[in-house]
């Protein structure tokens, strides 16, 4: 059963995921990837030439996006 929790996060993570992603520009969605690998604030401003302001505020609207679609499509697809 544990395993096929799992197996059931990673997809609709996935698919959350996909559908999240085209709602935002490169910029946005690169900054969350890097912000959720781990890379600190000021490496991935300095990379993507933007404020290190800017990180936050698009690591915090992606995340928003990316719940409120996981829920979605858990309702959807259970």
């Amino acid at each position: 059963d544990k395993q096929a929790e799992l197996e059931w996060k990673k997809y609709i993570s996935k698919i959350a995921w996909e559908n999240v992603s085209k709602r935002f520009k490169t910029n946005v969605a690169t900054a969350f990837l890097m912000a959720v690998e781990g890379r600190p604030a000021s490496e991935i401003a300095a990379e993507l030439k933007i404020a290190e302001s800017s990180v936050y505020v698009y690591k915090s609207r992606v995340q928003k996006e990316l719940r409120a679609e996981i829920i979605l499509l858990n309702q959807k697809l259970s």
